[in-house]
């Protein structure tokens, strides 16, 4: 069984370079780490030389997700495990161990795990791997998980794209891993303890809180949903709206400051 670590990004920097030496993990792991990376050089491979580095012609995230996974897919083995890795985000070398030997031992089509949250460098808390749930509106609120965290197998991520066209819907822009796993929940899922990754919170992704909200009023619409669950859908957007003028307002008092 290897495991293949996908790395996409916009540019080098620090933190894909913190990324790339948190995927330098023990031989018997048969690691194999792709970075797909548009702002691309041939000083790259160099740098990250232990990494197979590839340019990207993507035009946004999701897009290049899919793209990566086109040229890794005629690579992939059934049995192979492929895990998705932000630029920022590291893994938890003794946890991932022990996550891996419970995918390797019950081959489920995808298997969960939990995550270290981290903020400027500090850890902030830590969320465990989400409860296996019927309901879509508790999926989509509640019960999701990380997608730095979600393992999945091979047969089951080129299944996927083979029923799908493309492995990850692009015009959602925020919520296409969730969308995914929602679409995956008819297949057999794993779920353990072990804290795999570092997960940063002060990342891109968790500064779209507009962008979230909406695309998940989406999917609650396309996936299902009880009146309360659409209740709750319409206050976390309205919530959300709130978050970019209170942004503002702090970095405006901590200006007057």
């Amino acid at each position: 069984m290897t495991l293949h670590i996908i790395t996409v990004v916009f540019r080098d920097g620090a933190d894909l370079a913190a990324t790339y030496a948190s995927c330098v993990l023990p031989e018997s792991l048969g690691a194999i780490h792709w970075i797909f990376i548009k702002k691309h050089n041939d000083a790259l491979q160099d740098r990250y030389h232990r990494a197979k580095v590839h340019p990207s012609q993507d035009n946004g995230i999701y897009n290049a997700m899919n793209l990566a996974f086109a040229h890794l897919s005629p690579l992939l083995r059934d049995d192979d495990v492929v895990v998705f890795l932000n630029a920022g985000d590291t893994f938890v070398a003794e946890g991932l161990q022990e996550h891996l030997a419970a995918h390797a031992q019950d081959r489920p089509a995808l298997s969960l795990a939990g995550v270290q949250l981290i903020s400027n460098g500090v850890a902030v808390g830590q969320r465990v791997a989400p409860a296996i749930v019927a309901d879509p509106g508790a999926v989509i609120y509640r019960e999701y998980p990380c997608h730095q965290s979600t393992f999945y197998s091979g047969s089951f991520l080129k299944t996927m794209a083979s029923e799908r066209g493309l492995l990850y819907r692009e015009e959602l822009r925020s919520c296409g891993d969730l969308e995914l796993y929602l679409a995956a929940r008819r297949y057999p899922i794993l779920t353990s303890d072990a804290v795999t990754t570092c997960y940063d919170v002060e990342g891109f992704s968790s500064k779209q809180s507009l962008a979230i909200a909406t695309e998940k009023r989406q999917l609650l619409r396309q996936y299902g949903g009880g009146f309360r669950w659409q209740m709750y859908s319409l206050l976390w957007w309205a919530k959300a709206r709130l978050v970019e003028p209170k942004r503002r307002l702090q970095r405006l008092l901590r200006g007057v400051r």
